[in-house]
């Protein structure tokens, strides 16, 4: 709101400028307009750069989600992960957690979802592993270069995440333990 204050009031001005002292309003209205043009630029070039060059085990990974899994399927990847670029943009999947700060104006609880997503990872507890992937739903577990500096030891052993895709940097988990009991709050949360 406070943007489309100020666009209107500086509008307000050139336009009074321009009507009181016109040499010096048409100058000034190039001027912002020159401006305004070089800043559209900048921005658009900002954007349309590729902040992000997927790994050959990423496409293999994005190509095989999006081709055996379902579009209802949540993936799990480490929260606040580059990994979602994978999982969303090339696989077409929605994530278990992404980006914690983009949840926060949607979910009141999105900081403690971020914690125990993350446990799904650092944990050696396959028990517990297992009960978050289960109370988040998680069909599939991704780990990707920025997952795999998080593992702990023993993090994903078990017969609960076992192997189904593996490609370079990228290894893909599935869920299959659907059934396992509810998740106990972490201690001290």
């Amino acid at each position: 709101l406070l943007y489309i204050v100020a666009a209107i009031a500086a509008g307000a001005a050139l336009a009074w400028l321009s009507a009181r002292w016109r040499p010096w309003g048409a100058a000034i209205g190039g001027a912002c307009l020159l401006v305004a043009g070089i800043s559209l630029a900048l921005h658009l070039q900002a954007v349309l750069s590729a902040g992000h060059t997927y790994s050959a085990g990423e496409q293999a990974a994005g190509a095989w989600l999006r081709e055996r899994t379902g579009a209802d399927d949540l993936v799990a990847i480490l929260p606040n992960s580059p990994s979602s670029y994978t999982v969303l943009g090339l696989g077409g999947r929605r994530l278990v957690h992404g980006w914690t700060g983009h949840l926060l104006d949607f979910h009141h609880d999105a900081r403690m979802q971020e914690q125990e997503v993350r446990e799904i990872f650092t944990t050696s507890d396959a028990g517990r592993a297992a009960a978050l992937a289960a109370k988040y739903r998680a069909r599939y577990i991704y780990v990707g270069p920025t997952e795999r500096e998080a593992l702990g030891s023993g993090s994903l052993s078990g017969d609960c995440f076992p192997p189904v895709f593996s490609s370079g940097d990228v290894e893909l988990r599935a869920f299959s333990c659907a059934g396992a009991p509810a998740a106990s709050p972490a201690a001290g949360l």
